[in-house]
Order: C-alpha cells, then structure tokens, then sequence
C-alpha cells in the first residue's frame, strides 16, 4: 500500500495566492474524477468566503503529488424557525486510493466539533451527487437522508434544499426531479463502468439512477442530511464499524494467505459457483468437484485480488462485492480502468489456461469475497470432468478470437451478430504431440495456445498463439508440442444455414 500523507487547510488563514495554489495543487485529483470543471471555478468551491468555519483534508503521496482531498464548508442559516448549521461537504480521490485517506474520520471529527460548539442548535449536511457510487457512500453513513428510495421528501425540507441549491448557484434542470440540478460536471467513467453501474442491483444505485438519468450530462441531486446529535453519533458509530470490519477484512485476508481459515463446505461453494456465468449448464458433479478444492478468500477494499505482470497461480470467483480491472500504464501515471464486475464474475481463468502473466491487475472497490482455486487444483479437475473442460476453454478461446476480431482489419467490418454466431461455433481440439489435424476448404485456423506448424500448397509456416491464417484447401495442422487450436469458418453465411 502507498504511503499517503494528509495535511487539513483553512482557506480563511490563507491569502488568495495560498489558496489559488492550493486549487492548482488539489485541482489534479479532482480533475481524474470529474469533468467538464475549470481550476478557477474550484478556486471560488474552496474559498467560500461566507462560511462560518472552512476545512480542507488534501491526500498526498511522499513525493508531495496531491491524490485526493475532501473539504467542509460550514454555514449558520435558519430553518423551521431556529438557528441551524449547514454542512456542505465535496471530496474526490483517484480511484485506487478511495478507502484509503481516512475521509469518514475526518468528516466525523469536524461534524462532531461543530456539533458541541453549537449544542442547540440544528445541523443539517448537503452535498451536491453527481455519481451512483458517491450517493452510494453517503448513504451508508448518514442517518435520515433525502431523497432516499424509502420515502418523500417533507415538502419545507425540499424548499429549504432547493433555495440553497440557488444559493450555491445551481438552476433546476427543466423536466427533471425538483432536487436534480446543473452543476456542470460529471464523473470520468468508462463506458464498462457505466454498463456496471446500470445494472447493479443496489437500491440506493438503482434509485440515484432512475431519480437522475441526466448525471453524463452534468446533473446532480442534492442530498440533504439531519444531522440531529443522535444522527451523527449513528453516523460515527457506523463509520466505527466499518472501520473495524475494514481491520477485520484485512486481518482474515492476511490469516488466508498463510492458508489459515479457508475452506468452505462444498456444497455451499458447489451452489455459489452454480450462480456463475461461466458454469453455465456445467453437470452437478463437475461443480461439486470444483467445490471441493475451492477456498474463501476475503479482501478489504482498495487491496488487489491479483497484479498485472504476475504469474497466474489461482483463478477468482467473486461471491460478493464490487471489483476494478485495471492496466498499469506506468509509474508516473494512473491505471486505465477497462471494467467492472460484481458476483458472479470470474477473474483469471485464462491466464490459468493459457499459463500466461496476469494482464491487468484487479482491485476490490468494496470489501470483497471470492471463492479462489489454484491453478493445479483447477486444471486436476478439469481433467477429470470434460464437459466442464470443454465448456471453459471454449469461452476463454471465444474470448481470445474476439479480441483478434475486433483489432483486425480484416474483420472489422464484421456485423455483432455475425461476429458472435462466430464465436459461437468455434471447433475446438487440443492437440497432442505429433497430431495432424486436417484443415477442409472453409477453415481458418485459430491457434488459442502454444505453437503449430501448417502444411499448405504454399509451403510450411509455424504459428504462435494467439493468431489466426487461412491455408487454404488440402492444408494440414501440424502440433510440435501440446496445443489448443479452433478451426474457424470463414464462410459465415453458410454457418447461417
């Protein structure tokens, strides 16, 4: 883990040029997550000249490069006829350091101080939402928060909301929710995010997208919170706990690495695997052999299931929580995120296959379980039960063809449907030393694993995974050593039938 550094700021004890080169310094992070923001416009966020009490947590790296912060505003107003506190509260982290700053411990201090130097007084928090995984966070740890999928609104609680939206100077958005506004930026997601977070089934997830289906167009909701002296003791109480589990998580992902703890009744494992995908119409005894050798793995989240560039000892189930896949792309830059995935999902079974270094490393986003089978245990298994065999290598072999597919020239112009009645209908062998397999006229021939050699009219050429020719009639596939090869119909109209 990273060495994080963290510093608090009052922009009250500063002069402008402190703060514009604290904007310029905290402008990075923030700039990672959300777009469509100009560092003069988050200069005038952290300024706030007429707040009552200002904080500014910035998350640095030893070498001084800001990661995240997280900043508090407080305001003295009136609501219902009595004096009350209005928090505002915004913070952005690059995404493998969220989790990591202690965020909710600082939110929590300066709540609970304000709270005793104002002890009659109402409290009431606001954040303006531009994304399901931020409205997600606060739900967790806020007590009664609106809007909420549990209830309505009180109609003076969202006229109170809406005229401070007006007084952080963001408009309604016409047609939209009351408490759906243009902040004007959104959240950096990819694309696989976005599928993710479409069709996750969490309820405060599921409700923030229906409520704001504008977010990618820079709406937010504002999210108001009471934060009555029981609230936010519930509130830090909750963060205590989770802080704890967190400690927990990490001490059982620890005693798992020594191989303390992990074993899971097969039947319980055989029926969680049973929910995967990839064990789709796979025989009963097949998964309950694979349940047998399968063992519990826990991760906090922030930690890594598995690291680009390592080998491919173990393939993951995810049982329960969120993960992130990603590609390093150097030491001074932030990894590309390319996917998201959730239960069901399987991490690291083609390197297991193919014994190939891990391609992307794999982050937990919230504390995750997995099911985890080492590679030998795997490939023992798959051994003994064929059909299941068959039916991994043909989605890591589909997997890996399509991957040829779309970066090709040559079958770029393939249709989506064409192209997966393709995949589809793959051949499959695994060859032995010293097997000829014949090719006929319409084959190509995909080689999905080690090396072959192909005998044509044209002459002899060796092949190396992954990569796919077309010898043409009468040509014969050659294996120097053991392989897995797919022969590949190029005539794809007549696959139509």
């Amino acid at each position: 883990m990273d060495d994080l550094i963290t510093n608090t700021f009052d922009p009250k004890a500063m002069d402008e040029s402190q703060v514009r080169a604290l904007a310029r310094t905290l402008f990075e992070p923030h700039h990672e997550v959300f777009d469509r923001v100009h560092v003069d416009k988050f200069f005038d966020y952290l300024s706030q000249p007429d707040t009552t009490r200002t904080r500014i947590q910035g998350v640095f790296l030893p070498d001084g490069r800001a990661v995240g912060y997280t900043a508090v505003h407080f305001y003295e107003l009136e609501f219902r006829g009595r004096s009350c506190v209005v928090v505002r509260m915004a913070s952005a982290f690059e995404p493998r350091f969220r989790g990591k700053s202690g965020q909710g411990a600082f939110l929590a201090q300066e709540l609970a101080r304000y709270r005793l130097a104002r002890p009659g007084w109402d409290m009431y928090g606001v954040s303006f939402v531009v994304h399901p995984r931020s409205y997600k966070f606060l739900s967790q740890f806020m007590p009664d928060f609106h809007p909420n999928w549990n209830e309505q609104t009180p109609d003076d609680l969202q006229e109170f909301m809406i005229s401070l939206a007006v007084r952080f100077g963001f408009p309604a958005v016409e047609g939209a929710q009351p408490l759906v506004r243009d902040v004007g930026w959104t959240a950096r997601d990819t694309a696989q995010e976005r599928i993710w977070w479409a069709r996750t089934d969490d309820p405060a997830a599921r409700f923030y997208a229906s409520y704001n289906p504008g977010s990618a167009e820079g709406h937010g909701i504002i999210l108001c919170c009471n934060f009555s002296a029981a609230g936010v003791a519930s509130g830090i109480g909750r963060l205590a706990q989770h802080t704890l589990s967190r400690h927990w998580e990490q001490a059982v992902s620890e005693l798992q690495g020594l191989g303390l703890g992990t074993r899971v009744p097969t039947e319980t494992a055989a029926r969680l695997l049973s929910d995967c995908r990839l064990f789709d119409e796979v025989a009963p005894e097949a998964l309950q052999a694979l349940g047998e050798v399968a063992e519990r793995r826990n991760f906090p989240a922030g930690t890594r299931l598995v690291r680009q560039g390592d080998p491919s000892e173990a393939l993951h189930v995810v049982v329960d929580g969120e993960v992130q896949v990603e590609l390093e792309q150097g030491a001074d830059e932030a990894p590309l995120v390319v996917d998201q995935l959730g239960a069901g999902s399987v991490i690291g079974e083609s390197g297991v296959l193919l014994e190939s270094q891990r391609g992307a490393t794999v982050r937990a986003l919230t504390a995750t379980e997995t099911l985890q089978v080492a590679r030998k245990a795997f490939l023992e298994v798959l051994d003994a039960h064929p059909s299941l065999a068959q039916r991994v290598w043909h989605v890591v072999a589909a997997r890996r063809l399509e991957n040829l597919l779309l970066s090709s020239g040559a079958f770029r112009e393939l249709g989506v449907d064409e192209r997966h009645h393709v995949l589809d209908h793959l051949r499959l062998s695994h060859l032995t030393r010293g097997t000829v397999l014949p090719l006929g006229q319409a084959d190509a021939l995909f080689v999905v694993k080690g090396r072959v050699e192909v005998k044509s009219t044209a002459g002899w050429s060796i092949v190396d995974a992954p990569a796919m020719l077309s010898p043409g009639a009468r040509s014969t596939c050659h294996a120097t050593e053991p392989a897995v090869v797919a022969r590949v119909a190029l005539r794809f109209s007549a696959l139509r039938g």
